[in-house]
């Protein structure tokens, strides 16, 4: 049974920071969902008989019907993302291979690729990405067989510096921060680090703190009823209009324009 020919209905991607002692749960799961822990902590309980310490930097599969239960790190802040995929009538082969799998694994370069991929295309806004989320949540589910079979190509799993980078860049992304403090942080020249981030991510720790403070903002304007300066500090630029600019570049629509079209997505 191919991957690519499931019925998949739907997928979905997001990311979320739980404060220390975060919990979230009970709850029963609905659909197939990768959760991906970038920093922190976080146990799982599944049906109130397994219970699981996923280590950070790795990803694990939840499966339809169970009921689950997550507990995150109590001194640190616990960042994940996730992708949700709707499979509407699953092949019992197929249900049955996904719970032979490993519970978790490795974030390897190319899951978090598909990730933050999804999580752009969400943030444009467009109509009709519909197909192209479905799409990406096969891609993402075939991603992970093929990689819990072949866990020992150690060349595709994340550099430790590269995670360590991507974790101080998630925490203080709203602070003003150089190449240079990055590199003395992780003991490494500049040039080294970007040579190292460009190979494992695919851009430098700059665009990848710019991508990190933009799609902060994007949440800010569909999530709370903050003003476009006040979004702007918070997501770490100087200027609300450097924030506005950058954002019309990233998604071809002004703040107000996000913010209007995410309040009229969810009147529909």
């Amino acid at each position: 049974m191919e991957v690519n020919s499931l019925n998949i209905l739907s997928a979905g991607a997001g990311t979320v920071v739980y404060p220390p002692g975060g919990h979230f749960g009970p709850r029963t799961q609905v659909n197939y969902q990768l959760v991906l822990l970038h920093t922190g902590k976080m146990g799982v309980s599944i049906n109130q008989k397994h219970h699981y310490e996923v280590p950070q930097g790795n990803l694990c599969l939840l499966q339809p019907g169970n009921l689950e239960e997550f507990h995150f790190a109590k001194d640190e802040e616990t960042w994940h993302s996730w992708i949700d995929i709707h499979i509407k009538n699953m092949p019992p082969e197929m249900e049955n291979r996904l719970k032979f799998l490993p519970f978790y694994m490795p974030i390897s370069d190319a899951m978090n690729q598909i990730t933050e991929l999804m999580l752009q295309i969400q943030h444009t806004g467009q109509t009709g990405i519909n197909n192209t989320k479905c799409t990406l949540g096969a891609a993402v589910l075939e991603l992970f067989i093929e990689e819990t079979l072949n866990q020992s190509n150690v060349d595709r799993l994340y550099h430790p510096v590269v995670l360590r980078v991507k974790s101080m860049i998630h925490k203080r992304f709203h602070e003003e921060m150089t190449i240079a403090e990055l590199a003395e942080d992780v003991s490494m020249s500049p040039d080294h680090l970007v040579r190292l981030f460009r190979k494992h991510e695919g851009v430098t720790p700059s665009h990848y703190l710019w991508e990190r403070r933009i799609n902060r903002g994007i949440d800010l304007l569909q999530n709370t009823g903050l003003t476009v300066s006040e979004i702007a500090y918070q997501a770490g630029f100087k200027t609300s209009q450097h924030f506005a600019r950058l954002i019309k570049k990233h998604t071809n629509r002004t703040p107000t324009e996000i913010r209007m079209g995410y309040r009229e997505g969810r009147n529909e």
